[in-house]
């Protein structure tokens, strides 16, 4: 009889541990969209060098010949990877015919000077036109005079990457200061000094509050399953609003707008699978994913589902950008709307794109491996001296000169340097 009692007392401890645990299960659910498993598409990652980050990127990973930019002050540079010589060549000559083209206005009146060409000894070359004088405000800020403007762009060719400077005001005399600063580069090349990684190419460039100059790199990758992923850094001088707090001001923007739309509920419906604060490492960030569909019976449905992740950056201690990453699906186009709406549609209607499981796996992989190269966010030594000293422009006629790599050069006569100060090192 005892025996019989122990046996059921020990049943019955089993069945009571076996429903706490469940219990806790049901009260305690992993994180939605968190654990997923990992496939062939996450298992090998590449690091890329993204402006002034690093980032790990599955295999299979492509992006166009233009697919980066920066904006350093008011110049925008675009970097164009596969260009040669000749293809060079021919661009800048076919937009040097153009600018002559260019003798007056709008209006009819002539422009003040003739159109420039600036030759450098790097090989590059700038173009100065539409001189006019225009009414500013002299430096007391109340009297009018009469001031000076022009435009002007740049190019120039590193082993094949061209550095192209958008047109901009009254910069004939700090593009090619620029030129200096301008190197070609490896995929798989990660500078440990200060400055931006675009494709195929990196600027030499302390990260510096103190100038009030702007700062931004954009970098679109196509990713497998037709995924499309967007980085972004810019530099800021105050605290950004964070995702969340615009998030929360442009839903309720779109709740009024909708409650005023006729049937707005029969054709568009938006799916959240996650709004939360994410730290990655020592980034506090913030990131949000939802989908949204839009479309009646009639007529089918469309789908698309995107997710970002933003660090709103830093001021104290140690200044940092703010950094967005977005990823997005390819449009889905069924006939039935997905459950929930906004949601993933059924497998046989993904085309091309990813699944739920696969789409969170790769977003967390790469959301989780976002940090900022060693050495990209150094600040300037004291006396401000620039990354390198700017060549001297003449103004000539073009006279195209061999394109060589001058990056290797440059590592060698600093590497053989013997170091008198942090400086030298860069």
């Amino acid at each position: 009889m005892i025996a019989r009692r122990n046996q059921l007392f020990t049943i019955l401890i089993a069945l009571m541990a076996w429903a706490c645990f469940y219990t806790w299960e049901q009260l305690n659910p992993a994180p939605p969209d968190q654990n997923h498993t990992v496939s062939t598409l996450t298992q090998s990652m590449l690091t890329q060098c993204v402006g002034r980050l690093l980032i790990d990127l599955p295999v299979g990973t492509t992006w166009a010949a233009q697919a980066s930019t920066a904006q350093l002050a008011h110049l925008k540079i675009s970097v164009k990877t596969g260009v040669s010589a000749q293809q060079y060549i021919h661009r800048v000559e076919t937009r040097w015919k153009e600018i002559q083209a260019i003798k007056s206005d709008n209006f009819g009146a002539p422009y003040l000077r003739p159109s420039e060409r600036i030759s450098t000894h790097e090989g590059g070359v700038v173009f100065a036109y539409e001189y006019e004088s225009i009414d500013s405000l002299a430096e007391d800020d109340k009297t009018l005079v009469k001031k000076l403007f022009h435009q002007a762009e740049g190019f120039l060719l590193r082993n094949e990457t061209l550095f192209e400077f958008t047109p901009s005001n009254n910069s004939k005399d700090i593009i090619p200061a620029l030129f200096p600063r301008l190197h070609a580069r490896a995929d798989d090349e990660f500078p440990t000094r200060p400055g931006l990684c675009l494709s195929g190419a990196f600027i030499d460039d302390y990260y510096d509050l103190s100038q009030g100059d702007e700062e931004e790199v954009s970098w679109r990758f196509n990713l497998p399953l037709n995924l499309n992923l967007i980085i972004r850094h810019s530099k800021i001088w105050q605290p950004a609003e964070s995702l969340l707090q615009r998030d929360k001001s442009s839903l309720g923007e779109a709740i009024s707008y909708m409650a005023f739309t006729p049937e707005s509920k029969d054709k568009y419906k938006q799916h959240e699978f996650r709004r939360a604060e994410r730290q990655v490492g020592d980034l506090k960030g913030e990131e949000g994913v939802s989908g949204a569909t839009e479309g009646e019976s009639k007529f089918g449905y469309k789908t698309s589902i995107s997710g970002v992740w933003e660090f709103p950056g830093l001021i104290m201690p140690s200044p940092q950008p703010r950094v967005s990453v977005r990823l997005t699906t390819p449009e889905y186009s069924t006939t039935s709307a997905p459950i929930p709406g906004g949601g993933f549609p059924v497998h046989d209607d993904l085309s091309d794109g990813p699944n739920e499981e696969q789409f969170f796996e790769i977003w967390n992989a790469i959301i989780e491996s976002v940090r900022f190269r060693p050495g990209a966010l150094a600040p300037p030594p004291s006396g401000g001296n620039p990354v390198n000293k700017p060549s001297s422009p003449m103004i000539s006629s073009y006279a195209p000169t061999p394109v060589v790599d001058d990056y290797a050069l440059e590592e060698f006569l600093i590497n053989s340097q013997t170091s008198s100060n942090w400086m030298d090192e860069l």
